[in-house]
């Protein structure tokens, strides 16, 4: 089922032991808000080969190609089309808190109208709750939402049958 898992990371990677990387090395993984692609050059080197990313800075894709043999895509979520049908998790690594409550909406309306499947969703996003969640939030003027694990459930619940799991990562 759709899931939420974690809270706020620093440069914490899923492993391939865990159960938030499929094992399967054919897989089929995206990772929305990918920058340069760290998190698909982690997979490749894994062994990962059905990976994409998209981001809409065209300097983060230009870089993560020039630095990284993945694919990643210049993609505006909010107003292109992209390709989810057949996912086995969509990864999102600090990118919902860029979002306001209505882009929120869009964002999680155009994921919902593309999933066929119930791929494992992985959301790392500023902790609410965190006794240091100000200065992470505020550390960059392009953030516009916090989150707490009540506000994922209300995000989410509204809009997909799922199961949420919250695990902590360093700093909380």
């Amino acid at each position: 089922p759709l899931q939420k898992d974690s809270t706020r990371a620093t440069t914490t990677r899923p492993t391939t032991g865990s159960s938030s990387v499929p094992k399967d090395l054919n897989a089929s993984i995206v990772d929305i808000g990918c920058g340069a692609g760290e998190f698909l050059y982690w997979l490749n080197s894994k062994g990962y080969r059905n990976i994409i990313g998209y981001d809409i800075s065209i300097e983060q894709v230009e870089k993560g190609k020039a630095l990284y043999d993945v694919d990643i895509q210049h993609v505006n979520i909010l107003e292109q089309d992209f390709d989810l049908k057949a996912l086995d998790l969509i990864f999102m690594r600090d990118v919902l808190e860029h979002f306001d409550a209505e882009m929120l909406d869009l964002l999680l309306g155009r994921i919902e109208s593309v999933i066929h499947f119930n791929p494992t969703v992985i959301i790392q996003t500023v902790n609410g709750n965190s006794k240091i969640f100000s200065s992470i939030l505020y550390s960059d003027i392009t953030h516009k939402s916090c989150f707490t694990e009540r506000s994922v459930h209300q995000l989410f619940s509204s809009r997909f049958n799922c199961d949420l799991e919250f695990i902590p990562w360093y700093p909380v």
